[in-house]
This record gives structure tokens, sequence and C-alpha cells, in this order.
């Protein structure tokens, strides 16, 4: 018995040291996939498939894990896993599938030169998957080496950009964080361009999503939600409540400042005109607060205006997940949010001056007429405020002068 109480807590401290070196801990610093020959026909794609083994292994058929399966990086080798193969040419058409052997690895052959898209997926359960991305060159075979959390990524922006995203994904369907996060970068990029996917600013924080989801099994949260902020849970581990990532991008009920007009200071549950469809619907995301600076009861002329819009979640949503400089606010020059918050900063242009209708009809006996900044107006024209009007009347023969009127009052 001695011996057992000595040896459950030595078993524990490893599977603890084993989970914190997983995906979620070390991303893998290798931007691309990196090709290389090997002995192989030069049709070849080959690689070996590993996941999280708390993910996979555990949840797969009973086998013998410790005499079966090694693990590389924290990971385990999958064998049985069904793994296929893409074009990024059209990835819609699946070219091939073939199963990981009792080492986790894969071949594809005669595959002809191009960038492909490998999924494995999880023998006991195909909602968990891994990607990778594989330039496969001419007369050259390719080690494609294992699926991460990584080139899960990439592979994820490239099915956006080529309009092949899954429908069916768990961990980074269309409701997720994961999938939001895609799409802004694809917006980005607009094109299949690797290295301006892996460079864009947003790429980091999403490799990071992608090893929270692939880490959580896609089963401790539950598809297309986030965990919120006082969830719940001990020990770091997500209770049963959920809430789905904000998805409204553009703020409805505020508009570039208009002189005269008094400023917005809330965003209600109000008709939102979707930025996608075009469709109005209720915004049910959020409701929020706006100051302004500079602070007036009324716009002024002439002004640069700030406004700082705090979005609160309603019941079910969370800023969780939600990109850097996520949200849209029309008619601002400049909008800026970090990355998870709903502090709003948008910059508007500056307002157009107050103006002024300025009329004088002419006399019966004689012309009367005006100038701004030594430049001719005529009756009803829109002056700027604080601009000086110079009148100068002229009277027909053998009549003159007698009084000035502003507004009906004489003024000698």
């Amino acid at each position: 018995m001695k011996v057992s109480k000595i040896t459950l807590p030595i078993f524990l401290f490893g599977l603890i040291i084993f989970l914190l070196t997983s995906c979620a801990g070390i991303t893998p610093v290798t931007p691309t996939p990196s090709p290389g020959t090997t002995d192989e026909d030069n049709t070849v794609i080959n690689g070996t498939i590993k996941m999280p083994f708390t993910c996979c292994i555990l949840k797969s058929e009973k086998q013998n894990t410790k005499n079966n399966s090694t693990k590389t990086e924290s990971w385990a080798v999958i064998p049985g896993a069904v793994v296929e193969l893409k074009s990024t040419e059209n990835c819609k058409t699946l070219l091939d599938t073939t199963i990981s052997d009792k080492s986790g690895n894969y071949t594809f052959k005669d595959v002809k030169p191009g960038i492909y898209i490998i999924t494995a997926y999880c023998p006991s359960d195909r909602k968990y998957l891994t990607k990778d991305v594989v330039e496969k060159p001419l007369g050259q075979a390719v080690d494609a080496g294992t699926p991460d959390c990584n080139s899960t990524s990439l592979a994820l922006v490239i099915e956006y950009l080529k309009d092949c995203y899954g429908e069916d994904y768990s961990c980074f369907n269309k409701k997720s964080s994961v999938y939001n996060m895609v799409k802004t970068i694809a917006g980005a990029v607009n094109q299949l361009d690797i290295d301006a996917i892996e460079n864009n600013s947003n790429y980091d924080e999403l490799v990071t999503m992608v090893s929270d989801a692939i880490y959580s099994c896609c089963g401790v949260i539950s598809p297309g939600t986030t965990p919120s902020a006082d969830s719940g849970g001990s020990s770091g581990t997500p209770s049963s409540v959920t809430k789905t990532t904000i998805n409204a991008a553009v703020i409805p009920g505020i508009k570039a400042p208009v002189t005269g007009e008094v400023p917005v200071t809330t965003i209600a549950d109000i008709a939102v005109k979707s930025a996608v469809s075009g469709s109005s619907k209720s915004n049910t995301q959020y409701t929020g607060t706006v100051s302004w600076k500079p602070e007036h009861d009324k716009f002024q002329g002439n002004t640069v205006y700030t406004a700082t819009i705090t979005l609160t979640p309603n019941d079910g949503y969370t800023l969780s997940g939600v990109p850097s400089n996520f949200f849209k606010v029309e008619g601002a020059d400049s909008i800026s949010n970090p990355a998870n918050s709903g502090v709003v900063t948008a910059i508007f242009p500056k307002t157009e001056s107050e103006k002024y209708t300025v009329t004088f009809p002419g006399p019966d006996n004689g012309s009367l007429s005006a100038k701004v900044d030594d430049v001719a107006i005529n009756s009803g024209d829109d002056i700027e405020k604080g601009k000086s009007v110079v009148f100068t009347a002229t009277p027909v023969q053998d009549w003159q002068i007698k009084d000035w009127y502003i507004n009906g009052s004489s003024i000698g």
C-alpha cells in the first residue's frame, strides 16, 4: 500500500505536466508546413497523425495506450484516424481518403503538384479533428509531418477564402469565436497568400483560439459557444453555462455628428441592418452607452468628436472571442476596440460649421448687393457663423438711403 500511495501522486503529477505541454501551451514556431524530400515515390504525400492524449486516445475504444502509442510534444499517435486530402483549387471536392496505420502514419499516392488541405479525424469522434496545409512541388515527395494548432489555423483561413469552410465543424462552427477570427483575417488578406495570412496581426490570436478549442476536446465547451467569465467551475474547468460570442459588428443607432443635433448616449435593442446579408433584424446581442468628447448638449460646428462606446452583452452572449478592431460605426473615420472587449473608440470627421440663412430683398428704388470675404452672395444663401456680410445699397437717381433694417429693426 505504501508503494501505491507514492506512485499515484507521481503518475498524476506526470499527467499534469503532460497536459500543460499540449498544443495550447506550446504553439509550433514554424509558420508554414516544411516540405522535404523522402525516399518514397515523388508523387507521395505522407505524414503522422497525432492528437492530444486526453481528447482522442482516452475517448477511443479500449486500448493499451502505454504500449501501443508514443507521444511527441505531449501528443499521442492516432492509429485508425480517417485522413482526407483536398486541393485548395477545389476544396469542396474530396480527392482521396486513407486510414492511419498503427504508428499513426498515412500516405497519399499519385498526388499532383499543388497546395493541399489534409484533415484528420479522431477514430472515435469525427467531430474532433486537426488539419494540415501541404505544398507539393513537382518531382518531389513530401513529408508533411504532424497537423497541429498552427496548421489547423492556416487551413481554416484558406477554407474560408476558397468557400469550403465546413458546415459541420464542432469546435470551429460559424457561431464560434474561431470562425469570427478566421473571417476577420480572410477579409484582410482576401487571397490565398500563406505569408500574408500568417503575418496578419490577428493570426497569433487565432492560433491561440484554435489551440484552446483543440485542447478542450470540443466537448468541454458546447459547439458555437464560449465559456462566460462568470460561468463558475473549478480548477480552470468551464462550467456547463456557456455563451455565444458576439458577432454583430455594426453598432446600431450611431452616425457621424451633425451640427445642431443632440448626441446619442445609449445603444438600445433596435432594428439593425446586417452588413453581410443586408437584411434587418433586432439587435439582441448587446446594449451600450456612449460618451462624447468634447461634451456638448448639441453638436457644435467645425468640431472633431470622439465617441467612446461601452457595450454590455445581453443574456446568452459574451465579448470573449471578439477580435480586435471588430466593431463598425457608420460615418467614423477610425474605429478601434481591444480583443475580447466591448469598449469601442470611434473618431468622426469634423462637423460642418454652423450656418445662418441671409435674405435681403431688393428695394423698389435701387439695388442691394452683399458679399462675404469679398465674394458676392445671393439672398437666401447660408452663411457660416462668425462671417461678416458687407451690404451695398445703390439708390436710383434722385433717391437716397433713409435707413437700414436688420430682422425688422432699424439700425439707422
